[in-house]
């Protein structure tokens, strides 16, 4: 008898939902697992920033993340009615002629975004967001992105070197 009421309460809907879970499970604490020896954007995660005050025609961001080897990340400005055709003509553009496609692609993940005084004109600080996210050591791997992808780390500030360009300058 007791095996039947076992067998009969895990097939009825109604009991399971009903029913505590007294061995809930615990998700990992890191659920993407690095793959050792991956080349850079093997495998990527890819998330929409959207909802953006229009800027430069645009109202979205894809951003593009190698999570196995570099954590570099990419930022691609676009428009929330993208398709999967667009997705795959920006990543055809901007990251398959450098590492080629991937092997394995996450979605939902996040990005803490730079914001200004002026909410329409961040498709143009794109760029500089990519480079300060490259060159701030991950907490994963305790680098900066862009010594794993390239050995160094690219210097965009020169304090002592003046100029002539008051746009440069500026």
């Amino acid at each position: 008898m007791k095996a039947f009421i076992t067998e009969y309460i895990q097939g009825c809907a109604t009991c399971q939902i009903n029913k505590v879970n007294t061995y809930p499970s615990h998700p990992p604490l890191s659920p993407i697992t690095p793959v050792e020896n991956a080349c850079p954007f093997e495998t990527i995660a890819m998330d929409f920033i959207t909802k953006l005050p229009p800027s430069g025609g645009y109202d979205t961001i894809l951003t593009i993340t190698d999570t196995d080897c570099t954590k570099a990340s990419m930022f691609l400005p676009c428009k929330e009615a993208i398709d999967s055709e667009g997705v795959a003509q920006l990543y055809l553009t901007h990251i398959l002629p450098h590492y080629g496609l991937p092997k394995k692609i996450i979605s939902d993940q996040y990005l803490r975004m730079f914001c200004g005084t002026q909410q329409n004109n961040w498709h143009a600080w794109l760029p500089l967001a990519q480079y300060m996210k490259n060159s701030w050591p991950s907490a994963t791997t305790k680098k900066a992105p862009f010594d794993l992808l390239i050995g160094y780390t690219p210097c965009v500030y020169q304090p002592t070197r003046s100029t002539d360009i008051p746009t440069l300058e500026k």
